[in-house]
């Protein structure tokens, strides 16, 4: 089974190898011998290039995710959940609220 560590592993492992690939290429480009404005089109479109990959990484992580929170059992998740509310309405000031207390009661 695909645990959380799994995911986040392999979309280290890729933001890591996209990131070599980025250097590499970017230095390559930066030693060329061309005129400045082609070696700016060059880097926008290795930029262009690395946000497109990046962005492709995230969203299948996020479906990894939703696949690996869809796939648990209802006895794997624990849905007794408890909050401390807290009802402040300064009382007596003059930055008096109303309702505060009421609103922790419902």
């Amino acid at each position: 089974m695909v645990t959380l560590e799994t995911i986040n592993n392999e979309y280290k492992k890729n933001i890591d190898k996209l990131n070599r690939f980025y250097n590499y290429h970017f230095q390559r480009i930066r030693k060329l011998r061309i005129h400045p404005y082609v070696k700016r089109i060059y880097l926008q479109r290795l930029s262009n290039y690395y946000k497109f990959k990046l962005n492709e990484y995230k969203k299948i992580k996020e479906q990894k995710i939703k696949q690996y929170y869809s796939s648990l059992s209802s006895q794997e998740i624990n849905k007794n959940f408890k909050a401390l509310m807290v009802g402040i309405n300064y009382r007596n000031t003059n930055s008096e609220l109303r309702g505060c207390i009421n609103d922790v009661y419902y």
